[in-house]
């Protein structure tokens, strides 16, 4: 939760921008409610002003307070970097879980087969493996601990 002074002039997209900063850049999708979150108070155009859709200023020493809700969708990405807390997590804390995912997809290779390329003509990639679990060599000792 945080808080604002806005003038009703200010436009919906503006609130859109505040929010996705908020957010540090890493949410999309952002839906603004007024009052609160339910289908019929989405409101839709971000170009429109507060005043606009119906919230009341204030005078500006003795601002009127109002809510707008939202909701948004996470960044969804596979990228390790992008995955990592970013208070948590350290740049060698990142390195180590992609030198253990390097190690695991190194393992497998060597115990089984890995095939790439079009599937079917859809232009995505596919990866098939077939392993027999009992050749795989046993995890590093660093591995182990992490």
């Amino acid at each position: 939760n945080f808080s604002m002074i806005l003038r009703t002039s200010t436009r919906l997209y503006t609130i859109v921008d505040k929010v996705r900063e908020r957010h540090g850049g890493s949410i999309q999708d952002i839906i603004l409610y007024r009052h609160q979150v339910h289908p019929q108070n989405i409101l839709l155009d971000l170009g429109c002003t507060l005043d606009d859709v119906g919230f009341d200023g204030g005078p500006e020493g003795d601002p009127k307070e109002e809510v707008v809700w939202y909701d948004y969708q996470a960044h969804d990405s596979d990228c390790p970097l992008l995955l990592s807390s970013p208070r948590g997590a350290s740049r060698k804390d990142v390195a180590k879980k992609v030198a253990a995912e390097a190690e695991a997809e190194a393992r497998m290779k060597t115990a089984g087969t890995i095939k790439s390329g079009d599937a079917g003509g859809g232009g995505g990639r596919r990866k098939s493996v077939s392993l027999n679990p009992e050749d795989l060599p046993p995890p590093s000792e660093e591995n182990k601990a992490g």
